[in-house]
């Protein structure tokens, strides 16, 4: 770290005359490592010709670092498939048709951004061939640096079409698949 700091100063001390190798330090310090401007600039033997002024980033990639961030500021942190009864929740994997007439998926999300986020959560839950059974589409806002749990409900209806075999619950946040859980209808 020591001769990075070193390589700085000797760049500062030297003349204030603009070359290729300012630009590539100036490009790798702010992050932008578009080197377009150095490649432009070998033609012209170093000097700028003024063409190319803005470092800015075009609107696209803007709203892909955007979209980047919130990917990684909220995470899915557990999925826990339940079924309701008189005790209330009980979380399992095994669903019995003779016991249980519905269930749910509780989801944790955690944002650890400092700004509130409201995701696209969608979830599908597939049989073993993988035809859709069920699927939903949530849009929850998670408070900055916490955690919201969500609960996914599937009815009894949704629930009595269910055949007895093993099902996969996968979930997708912002269009990015992040966990899935798998879980067994039977009966009993």
């Amino acid at each position: 770290m020591a001769g990075f700091w070193d390589f700085l100063s000797t760049l500062v001390s030297s003349k204030k005359d603009k070359d290729s190798s300012s630009v590539v330090v100036k490009n790798y310090i702010s992050g932008n490592n578009n080197q377009k401007n150095n490649t432009a600039n070998k033609g012209n033997g170093g000097r700028s010709n003024g063409a190319n002024k803005s470092s800015r980033p075009s609107q696209s990639s803007q709203n892909a670092k955007k979209n980047a961030s919130s990917i990684t500021c909220v995470s899915l942190q557990s999925i826990r498939l339940y079924s309701t009864g008189s005790k209330g929740k009980v979380y399992t994997d095994k669903f019995y048709k003779s016991i249980n007439h519905n269930f749910g998926i509780e989801v944790v999300l955690k944002n650890t951004s400092s700004n509130t986020q409201t995701i696209h959560l969608g979830h599908c839950i597939y049989d073993g061939s993988g035809n859709v059974v069920f699927k939903g589409n949530f849009s929850p806002k998670i408070n900055p640096h916490s955690t919201l749990t969500h609960n996914i409900f599937v009815d009894a209806k949704a629930f009595a079409k269910m055949k007895s075999g093993k099902y996969k619950s996968q979930f997708w946040i912002n269009d990015t698949k992040v966990q899935k859980a798998f879980f067994t209808v039977a009966y009993k």
